[in-house]
């Protein structure tokens, strides 16, 4: 990683106040070049990065508890971590309404970036203060 892409990056994760470590660098770079989400295993898969399983849990457990990422729900069962953020430049805090799209073919999990408004008309006697679409089906290269 180039010494200004990680000034970058430190800069980031100091504005959420995240202890800066090598092993949190490495996986909030590879979360913000990701366009997809990705699960711990895949994280310790990439190419040229050496984290045991424990050190990537604690860096996104870290990242979860400061609203940095969020955890994308399946019905694998397996968690996958992506930005919580519209954008990939300035993420935010826990959004409102989230939408994911998971390919069944191939596993790919991607945030919905469009506005998806759910009419909640059945619900009317419950306070909403947030919800996660997850619409399961097959991307454009596994149909």
């Amino acid at each position: 990683m180039d010494a200004r892409r990680e000034q970058v990056i430190r800069k980031k994760l100091q504005k959420y106040r995240v202890q800066l470590t090598q092993n949190r660098i490495a996986v909030f770079k590879l979360l913000t070049e990701s366009k997809t989400a990705m699960s711990v295993s895949q994280i310790m898969k990439q190419p040229g990065l050496s984290l045991d399983r424990i050190s990537v849990y604690r860096a996104l457990q870290c990242f979860f508890k400061k609203g940095i990422v969020e955890i994308v729900p399946n019905s694998k069962g397996n968690a996958k971590y992506i930005l919580a953020a519209s954008g990939k430049d300035d993420f935010k805090s826990r959004d409102t309404a989230c939408a994911y799209f998971v390919c069944s073919g191939c596993q790919r999990t991607e945030q919905v970036l469009v506005p998806v408004n759910i009419p909640f008309n059945s619900l009317a006697e419950y306070q909403i203060n947030k919800y996660c679409l997850v619409a399961e089906g097959l991307c454009s290269k596994c149909k």
